[in-house]
């Protein structure tokens, strides 16, 4: 299952099988960058959701918790920087102007 933001419109199926490509038998994979994890355009194995269900009833709700589930894997900045060198892994449009941005550059895709 994909983890993915409404405002990474730079998130393309080529990085998510750049992920898929490293997750073998992760039950979750993050992205960590140089501001830290990214819990947005990660993988989350189905047969991780007796884990997920038990973070939710004690109260967890901050989708960073995942890296502490058993079998996650957080793939190193520097990985992830040569999987997407555009930054479409962690990058997004929260103003308008990043948008803009964006909406310049999405007619190259």
């Amino acid at each position: 299952m994909l983890l993915a933001g409404c405002d990474m419109p730079w998130l393309r199926a080529a990085h998510v099988a750049a992920l898929a490509a490293h997750c073998g038998d992760a039950a979750v994979l993050m992205v960590a960058t140089p501001a830290g994890i990214q819990p947005l355009a990660s993988l989350l194995r189905l047969d991780a959701l007796p884990d997920v269900e038990r973070l939710l009833a004690a109260g967890e709700r901050s989708l960073r918790s995942l890296a502490g589930l058993p079998r996650a894997r957080i793939l190193d900045a520097g990985l992830a920087a040569q999987l997407a060198p555009d930054g479409g892994l962690w990058r997004n449009a929260n103003t308008p102007a990043e948008f803009a941005e964006f909406a310049r550059g999405a007619d190259d895709d």
